[in-house]
């Protein structure tokens, strides 16, 4: 198996360790501090945590108005809407499933600093995994966004196919 596989990879998330480790100390890369490699990391999970979080939100409100939408078609309020009724359906269904995708990358399933020892061994060994997290959280997000995204215009072409007007 490959070992920069996506997912399953065991140097999955290499590249962004060695940038973080040029940008710390350009000089030289292999002579970076180590709690900054780590510090770096744990704020790029941060920031993948607040896209996700913001998505997720996102997400909600789409899918809140795409059910108000479809109770509105089914209770006889929008007859030119019925033809289009599986394509909202499909449209709730991509952004649940991104939604999915960004509960997984909010999730946290490993001890804060677990693989450090207190005889402070084991930096390696986290910081390794700390990349291998970064780059499945990243990809998770990339699917999530494009889930979104091709609802978002599955929405628009329903609303456009069906002459919707709401003025």
């Amino acid at each position: 198996m490959c070992k920069t596989a996506l997912f399953f990879g065991s140097e999955r998330g290499v590249e962004i360790v060695a940038k973080i480790r040029i940008l710390l100390k350009p000089d030289d890369p292999s002579q970076a501090p180590q709690k900054d490699v780590v510090n770096q990391l744990y704020f790029i999970l941060n920031v993948l945590d607040s896209k996700a979080n913001g998505l997720l939100r996102f997400n909600s409100l789409f899918m809140t108005i795409l059910i108000a939408l479809l109770t509105w078609v089914r209770a006889g309020g929008a007859p030119n809407l019925l033809a289009y009724q599986w394509l909202a359906y499909t449209d709730l269904g991509l952004a649940l499933v991104s939604s999915l995708f960004c509960l997984v990358i909010m999730k946290v399933n490993w001890k804060f600093l677990g693989h450090i020892k207190a005889d402070g061994t084991g930096i390696d060994e986290e910081i390794r995994r700390l990349g291998n997290v970064i780059d499945d959280r990243t990809r998770y997000y990339w699917i999530a966004w494009w889930g979104t995204m091709i609802a978002i215009l599955l929405t628009t072409l329903t609303g456009l196919g069906a002459k919707l007007h709401f003025f």
